[in-house]
Formats: C-alpha cells, sequence, structure tokens
C-alpha cells in the first residue's frame, strides 16, 4: 500500500551509517563488475557514482541502490568486442539511456507487476544463496574470482560449486577467523539482549565490522604474523596522487557511430536488458522494505534512462537497480533515499582522497556482512508459507530459486514467471465452466472469463456429452466470452440435431447474431 514518504532529514544519523556501509559494500563489486566487463576500473565507480548522486533522487524508491549491475557483464564484454572502442560502446550507453527514458514515458514500467509474488520470493532466496556462495572464498581468503560475478558459471572458466572447493582447499588462517568474529558479531548484534544497550542501538553491526577489518592487521603484527591477512586478500583500488587524476581518466563517448547499425542494435539490447533486471529488482526491494513503500515502475526507468545517459557522457559502464546493494542498505538500517546519496558522495570522495585508508579493509570483513544479508533473504518461513498455498505457489518458488541459482537473475526469473503463467492458465480452464450431470440432463455453467485458451478444454467438454441429451448452457455469470467460445458453442448447437442433442441457450452474451 502508498504510504507517505519519510522526511529525509529526521534520520541522518542512521542514512549516513547505512550509506557507508553500502558504499564500502559497493566499491569492489564496481571494480569487479568493470574489470568483468572488459571496461576501465573507473567505469564501475563513475557509474556507482553517477547512480548515488543523481539517480537516487530521480527515483521513485527510498532505500533502493543502483549501480553497474553483474548481469550486464557479459552483454558490455560481448558489446566491446563487437563494436570495437569504448567511445563507440559509451555512445550506445547513451542511446540506451534515451530509449530507457523513453520506455518510461510510454509507461512500460507496469510490466513489472506481472511478476508472480512466489517468483520474486523465489529470486531473493536465490540471491540470498548466491551471496553466501559467492562470499565463502573471500570469507576464507582464495579470492581469485572477481568480486561482482554473481552468475553460476563463471568468466574464469569455474563455476560457484568448483570456486567454492577451491577456497576450502586453500583457506588464509587470519580471513577464516575474522569471518567467523565478524559472522558472530553480526549476529549477536541484532539480538534482542544486545538491542537493549544503547551502544548496539546506535552504532550499526556492519559499520563496526569494518573498522575491526581494519584493525585486524595492526594488532596481528604484535601478536601472531601467521594471521595476518595478506595484500592479495584487501580492498584493492587503484591510487589518485592528485584529484585532477580522476578527470584524466574519464572517457567520453563518440557520436558518429550513432549513423551505425550495430550501435543501434547494441543499445536497444542493452535499454531492454537493463530495463527488465530493474523493473525485477525494484519488486524485490519493495518486498524488503518494512515499510512496504511501493516503487513506481515508469518513473524508475526514466531514473536509469537518465542514469545510464549521464554515466554513457562521463565514461562510466551500464547501471541498473540492484538487489544486493539495497538489500545490504536495508540491512544496515537506512531510512530514506539519502543513505543512496551518501553512498554516492563517499564513492566519489574516498576513491579520490582516501585510498590508502579503503585498501586496507580486508574482503573477509565485507564478506561477512553479505553472508550474513544473504541469510536473511533466505527465509524458510517463505517456503512453508507458499506451500500451504499449494503448488501453483510453491513450485514456481522453488523452479525460480533453482534457475537464478544456476544461470542468472534475469533467465531465472523469466523461467519462473513462465511457470507462473502456466498455473494461470491451468487454473482458468479449470475454473472457466462447469458441467454438471442428471441423467440425460446437462448444465453447462459458463464462469466469469472465457477466451480463446478455453476453447480445447470446451470442445473436449462439448464431445463428451451423450446422444439424446438436452443441454442447457448458461452465461448468467459471465463477464466476457471470446469470439472463439461462441464459435465453439455455435459449432454444437448446429451438430445437436445430427446427433439427436436438443440445446438451450440462457443468457449467452452475444449469441444473437448466431442464433437471428
Amino acid at each position: 500500500m502508498w504510504r507517505h514518504r519519510p522526511d529525509l532529514f529526521r534520520y541522518l544519523r542512521e542514512d549516513l551509517a547505512a550509506g557507508i556501509v553500502t558504499f564500502l559494500i559497493a566499491l569492489p563489486l564496481c571494480l569487479g563488475i568493470a574489470h568483468a566487463s572488459g571496461a576501465p576500473l573507473e567505469a564501475g565507480i563513475i557509474t556507482g557514482v553517477v547512480a548515488g548522486l543523481l539517480v537516487t533522487w530521480l527515483s521513485g524508491g527510498e532505500r533502493g541502490i543502483s549501480g553497474p549491475a553483474a548481469g550486464l557483464t557479459v552483454i558490455v564484454a560481448q558489446s566491446l568486442d563487437q563494436i570495437g572502442s569504448y567511445p563507440a560502446f559509451l555512445s550506445a550507453v547513451v542511446l540506451a539511456g534515451l530509449i530507457q527514458i523513453i520506455f518510461g514515458i510510454l509507461k512500460a514500467g507496469t510490466i513489472s507487476a506481472f511478476v508472480p509474488a512466489a517468483v520474486i520470493k523465489g529470486m531473493l532466496a536465490a540471491i540470498g544463496l548466491i551471496l553466501i556462495l559467492k562470499q565463502i572464498p573471500h570469507a576464507l581468503g582464495y579470492d581469485l574470482d572477481y568480486e561482482g560475478d554473481e552468475t553460476f558459471s563463471q568468466l574464469d572458466a569455474h563455476t560457484t560449486l568448483t570456486e567454492l572447493r577451491y577456497s576450502l582447499e586453500a583457506i588464509s588462517p587470519g580471513a577464516l577467523l575474522l569471518s567467523v568474529c565478524a559472522i558472530t558479531l553480526l549476529i549477536a548484534w541484532r539480538s534482542k539482549r544486545a538491542q537493549q544497550w544503547t551502544f548496539f542501538r546506535t552504532i550499526p553491526g556492519p559499520l563496526f565490522v569494518v573498522v575491526l577489518g581494519v584493525l585486524w592487521n595492526q594488532g596481528w603484527q604484535h601478536l601472531d604474523y601467521r594471521l595476518l591477512i595478506a595484500d592479495e586478500h584487501m580492498v584493492n583500488l587503484p591510487f589518485l596522487r592528485e584529484p585532477k587524476d580522476f578527470y584524466q581518466q574519464l572517457a567520453f563517448p563518440d557520436f558518429r557511430y550513432w549513423s551505425h547499425g550495430i550501435t543501434v542494435q547494441l543499445a536497444l539490447m542493452l535499454a531492454t536488458v537493463a530495463s527488465l533486471e530493474t523493473l525485477i529488482n525494484i519488486e524485490a526491494v519493495d518486498k524488503l522494505d518494512p515499510r512496504r513503500l511501493i516503487t513506481s515502475g515508469n518513473r524508475e526507468l526514466i531514473a536509469q534512462g537518465v542514469g545510464n545517459l549521464v554515466t554513457g557522457l562521463i565514461g562510466g559502464v551500464p547501471m541498473t537497480s540492484l538487489v544486493i546493494r539495497s538489500a545490504a542498505n536495508i540491512n544496515a538500517g537506512a531510512k530514506t533515499r539519502m543513505a543512496s546519496f551518501f553512498h554516492g558522495v563517499l564513492l566519489l570522495i574516498c576513491v579520490i582522497f582516501m585510498t590508502p585508508l579503503l585498501n586496507q579493509i580486508p574482503l573477509a570483513a565485507l564478506a561477512s556482512i553479505l553472508i550474513v544479508t544473504g541469510a536473511k533473504l533466505c527465509q524458510l518461513n517463505h517456503f512453508t508459507e507458499l506451500y500451504r498455498r499449494g503448488p501453483s505457489q510453491w513450485i514456481p518458488y522453488i523452479i525460480t530459486l533453482l534457475a537464478v541459482l544456476f544461470t542468472d537473475l534475469l533467465t531465472g526469473v523469466l523461467v519462473g514467471m513462465m511457470l507462473g503463467f502456466y498455473f494461470v492458465v491451468r487454473s482458468n480452464f479449470k475454473t472457466a465452466f462447469t458441467l454438471t450431470k442428471r441423467g440425460s440432463h446437462y448444465l453447462l455453467r459458463l464462469q466469469k472469463n472465457a477466451t480463446f485458451l478455453n476453447k480445447a478444454p470446451l470442445r473436449e467438454v462439448l464431445q463428451s456429452i451423450e446422444p439424446r441429451s438436452y443441454v442447457i448452457i448458461d452465461g448468467t455469470r459471465a463477464q466476457f466470452i471470446d469470439a472463439d467460445i461462441k464459435e465453439t458453442i455455435d459449432d454444437f448447437v448446429a451438430s445437436g440435431p445430427y446427433r439427436l442433442i436438443e440445446v438451450e441457450l440462457k443468457e449467452v452474451p452475444g449469441m444473437d447474431d448466431l442464433f437471428p
């Protein structure tokens, strides 16, 4: 249901703390996704900054986070190979942003309302499992795959499961101990007993875990070198000596490529995929929001379109709304969109001025935060609730979960939606009409809407009526009868005399033209 938007300046302390945590999680993901896409590392940061500083205010969502999406890495990498240069690719990103704005103006955002709730819950559970499985290697100190790799089949030819197996064979004692301490702290932090203390209510647990990670190596240097975390298991940002270095790394689009067919083709593909992911993601984020604020899909498409237009103009990779970072933002205690804005400000400031400090954060600390976030997304009570509602609910949930887990987010959700639509059609088959029999008398009652989808089962039912019968076709409860259904009834009435079947039509709308 719709509710009033909260006062932006009422929760500055909570939003700043959540923004810091979200920024720390988003930072390595922005770099990793840019790296996996074959784009310059700074391109991911640029996209995160534009998302935080600009899209935050254009979006209708309060707690959602946007940025470079792992689901677009393969498309971006393939696009760069096809178009041949990064400036040419940026021109396609700008055009994709314009197309997304047009999608929003044309009200294409209503598509998200057609995603079944069971599919959304299955997607959230799958994302939770992906977070846990993907972050376990980082929590153990095995960090060969790039941050933000959310698909089952990775670009390094490994899979989620093989990466997990390799990580168990190369455990870093320091990273493992830090992860265990961090996860234990995060779980205890939210306990009822801990929340009775002002300190635990005031300081977000994830922020404390990050500080603990920064101090980790400082402490163990004087106690036990074996528990030190190696440099390759730390956040690794490119060091900028002066602020102007960041500007010098910006790239700009070459609009001469707009006349090329490949540019238009890539722009359409980017706009379509990014829009679908965004619409699916905002539905999921709305489910996570404790206040159940509803995000306008049309407004979100326009916001994302403007974001991609701007990020394309200054050298960034495409963006979408994001479930994982949004979930981490909500989990960190964000109250309003100021948390997303703070995360964008911090991306800009810290990357330019504070990279040495950020490079002291162990990836194990960030992995622990994401593992706990993933565990909260995998709620068993969702499955038990859907199981009680029947197969039409829990089967799409399970199939969506498995499809997202073993493919990618967009493919998995589309599979779940197709299965959900199957159950809708199947249910419609059963409820569109009923046939009752008493002796040689039959009553065929049409219910609510009878469409062409019901043509085949209706024909079978009518063919099952025995010769020398009396049939009443009752349409008093029907609100809509499709022309195909009327034609099927007409054929049955016309064949009645040959089978010695007498038919009586009772308030069947639109049949007067068939029987003058």
